[in-house]
């Protein structure tokens, strides 16, 4: 299994990877802008620093309002990079991975050339893997998962990756969402993940086939959990169905 530091190091290449693939889209100098929104101080903050060089107090504006009252898809690619890189670093943006969750559906990203959606899955994985080994971004794991089920048409690569991280990280945040009773609507595929008996069968094996009793224990708080979870939220789903 990777480490920390070797999934940073793997995300760190897919946010490369983006500046190259992004690379094409220069600079325009001024990005149109309604003037009722975009003041002209705007405009010169956002073009004051080479691109890797802006912060998030530089772009937090631009980002909240990219393509509906600043500038248009063409822009919003030349910035994406930075915006992804500052996304995935610690006390990034304030509004967190929500920020993909409205600006990528609206760019139609599904409609660019291949190659820059598959930059942008890659970042997108690879930002998951860092976060469930407990790499620290400007936002937890439920924000990112939740951005990324209203970015992405089928979280299963996402799911398949938490299935194979065993680490205490990892199964620390599956905690969390089972204990915190996560019911997401726009994550209905990781809600019925977690119920599933696929997961929880693989716990149980990971108990008998534990190296340790401190792993042995913590994949049985996981089954617990999952158990509990399972029969916590199907109840309720039953609760709310309509009777015969």
């Amino acid at each position: 299994m990777q480490t920390l530091q070797e999934k940073q190091q793997v995300l760190q290449a897919a946010i490369e990877n983006l500046y190259v693939e992004f690379s094409s889209y220069k600079l325009r100098v001024p990005i149109d802008g309604c003037s009722c929104c975009v003041s002209d101080e705007d405009q010169k903050r956002l073009v004051s620093k080479p691109l890797r060089q802006l912060e998030k107090d530089d772009l937090s504006r631009y980002a909240s309002c990219a393509m509906t009252t600043w500038g248009d898809e063409y822009d919003y690619k030349h910035f994406l990079p930075r915006i992804l890189e500052l996304l995935a670093a610690d006390e990034g943006f304030s509004v967190g991975a929500q920020l993909l969750s409205f600006n990528l559906p609206y760019a139609e990203w599904q409609t660019w050339p291949e190659s820059e959606k598959t930059a942008v899955i890659n970042y997108l994985l690879a930002v998951w893997d860092y976060v469930l080994e407990g790499g620290n971004t400007s936002d937890v794991a439920d924000g990112w998962i939740d951005a990324i089920a209203e970015v992405v048409d089928d979280l299963k690569p996402f799911l398949l990756a938490w299935e194979q991280n065993s680490s205490a990280e990892s199964c620390d945040i599956l905690l969390e969402f089972c204990e915190g009773y996560y019911m997401s609507p726009s994550a209905p595929q990781v809600v019925r993940w977690l119920q599933s008996d696929k997961l929880l069968q693989l716990f149980e094996q990971r108990c008998f086939e534990a190296k340790s009793q401190q792993e042995a224990n913590l994949f049985a708080q996981v089954v617990k959990a999952l158990n509990a979870y399972k029969h916590t939220s199907q109840s309720g789903e039953n609760d709310e169905s309509p009777s015969n």
